[in-house]
């Protein structure tokens, strides 16, 4: 049983793992298309077709780097800024207490005193 939830798990994954990767192709091939005029450019100034790959991929994966760093910035933040003991804590007494709320109602009056 453990094996086939290992195996949904693999296949979910490696489907959004192929869904990115399709999403980052596409994504190199729209930048390429609309700099043209500066690579044409850049070849009439004498570099080789290697060099300007070389500038398009580094672009790329300095442009990659910050928005990785950006986004394990906001998770930090989200992580350490959310008790999620404290939240559960206060969401289950709360849920005891009365009958007519609900986790959601909860949680939405919880985070809005943050």
């Amino acid at each position: 049983m453990l094996g086939n939830l290992k195996r949904l798990i693999g296949g979910i994954s490696s489907v959004i793992v192929f869904t990115l990767v399709l999403v980052t192709s596409g994504t190199m091939s729209m930048t390429i298309r609309e700099r043209v005029r500066e690579i044409a450019i850049l070849k009439a100034l004498g570099f080789g077709a290697r060099r300007i790959f070389c500038l398009i991929l580094a672009e790329s994966f300095g442009l990659a780097m910050i928005g990785g760093l950006a986004g394990c910035l906001g998770a930090w933040v989200l992580v350490h800024a959310v008790d999620i003991y404290k939240l559960s804590a206060v969401c289950s007494s709360t849920s005891r207490s009365r009958r007519g709320s609900s986790r959601r109602a909860c949680l939405s009056r919880h985070c809005s005193h943050r």
